[in-house]
C-alpha cells in the first residue's frame, strides 16, 4: 500500500505544501533525526508563521532552548559556504536569530534586501552590518551590458532626432561618459563587497536566498582571487552572459584592486571563454 507523507524539507515558498507517494517513511525519519526529533515541529512553527505570518512579530518570542548557532534553526536555503561564512534567507525575516551569530562566529551581516529592521538588529547586537542591495535593476547597469549593443541601441535612438554632426558627435561624447561613470561606480561598491567577503565570518542574504544570493556569490566566485569559499556558479546563463561582459567592462586599476595577477587574469579570461580583453 501506498502512503503519502508530509515531507517538511519539501516547503516551497508559495505556500503550497509537497507530498509524495513512496513506499517508506525513511526520508521523513532522517529529517526528523537530523533535527533531533522535537527540533521539527519548532522549526517548521519558526519557518512558516516568519515567512507567511510575520505579523505575529517572531523576533519578539524566545529561541528554543536547543538553539545554539545557526546550524540548530530553519532558514529557508541556509548553507555553510565556508568557516565561518553561512548564506540563506534575510535573517530580517527572524531577527530572533541574530542572537546566534556570535556563536556561529559570524560577525558581518550582508544585507542584499537593504531592511532598517535588519540594521537596527545588527547595531543592537554589535554585529557589523554591510548593505548590498541589489535592487530589480540590478543586472541593467552598463557594467553587464555589451559595448556594442550599447552603441547600436543609442544610434538607433539618435538617427531620427534630426541631429547635425557636430550635436549627434556631443550626446554620444555625453552618453559613453554617463556608462562610464555608472561603470565605476559599480565596480567601486562591488568591491567594498569583496573586501567584506574576505575578511570572512559573514552571513549574506535576500528574501529567500534562492536568486540574488547565489548570483551575488557568483560574481565573488570569478572576480574575487581570493574568495575562500565554495564556489557558487551563476544560475542561468542570462547571468553567465552577464559575468562575461563585466569582465570585459572592468579597467586595469580595477582589476589590481580586486586581487588580480596575470596567472588569475588569464584563468579567467580562459574559464570565460573570452579570448582577448577589450582594447
Amino acid at each position: 500500500m501506498k502512503i503519502t507523507y508530509f515531507k517538511p524539507h519539501n516547503l516551497n515558498f508559495s505556500g503550497k505544501i509537497h507530498t509524495e507517494e513512496f513506499d517508506d517513511d525513511f526520508e521523513t525519519r532522517q529529517f526528523a533525526d537530523d533535527w533531533g526529533g522535537s527540533k521539527v515541529r519548532d522549526a517548521l512553527r519558526a519557518h512558516i508563521m516568519s515567512q507567511f505570518l510575520p505579523s505575529y512579530g517572531l523576533e519578539n518570542e524566545k529561541l528554543s532552548n536547543y538553539a545554539e548557532t545557526l546550524d540548530d534553526v530553519f532558514i529557508p536555503n541556509l548553507r555553510k559556504i565556508g568557516h565561518g561564512a553561512y548564506r540563506g534567507s534575510s535573517l530580517a525575516k527572524n531577527l530572533n536569530y541574530m542572537s546566534l551569530l556570535p556563536k556561529s562566529n559570524i560577525t558581518t551581516v550582508i544585507d542584499l534586501t537593504g531592511y532598517d529592521s535588519l540594521k537596527k538588529a545588527c547595531e543592537d547586537k554589535n554585529v557589523d552590518y554591510f548593505r548590498y542591495e541589489v535592487a530589480n535593476n540590478y543586472w541593467t547597469n552598463p557594467i553587464f551590458l555589451d559595448d556594442e549593443a550599447l552603441m547600436q541601441k543609442k544610434y538607433s535612438e539618435l538617427s531620427g532626432r534630426g541631429l547635425c554632426k557636430a550635436e549627434f558627435d556631443d550626446e554620444i561624447k555625453n552618453y559613453k561618459s554617463e556608462i562610464n561613470n555608472e561603470r565605476r561606480q559599480f565596480m567601486n561598491k562591488f568591491i567594498e563587497f569583496v573586501n567584506v567577503i574576505n575578511q570572512g565570518f559573514f552571513y549574506i542574504g535576500c528574501d529567500f536566498g534562492e536568486y540574488r544570493t547565489p548570483n551575488i556569490l557568483a560574481l565573488n566566485t570569478y572576480f574575487n582571487p581570493r574568495k575562500g569559499i565554495h564556489d557558487v556558479l551563476p544560475t542561468n546563463e542570462f547571468i553567465l552572459e552577464s559575468i562575461k561582459n563585466m569582465y570585459k567592462n572592468l579597467t586595469d586599476n580595477e582589476k589590481i584592486r580586486l586581487g588580480f595577477t596575470e596567472e588569475y587574469d588569464n584563468k579567467l579570461k580562459k574559464d570565460l571563454e573570452i579570448k582577448a580583453s577589450r582594447s
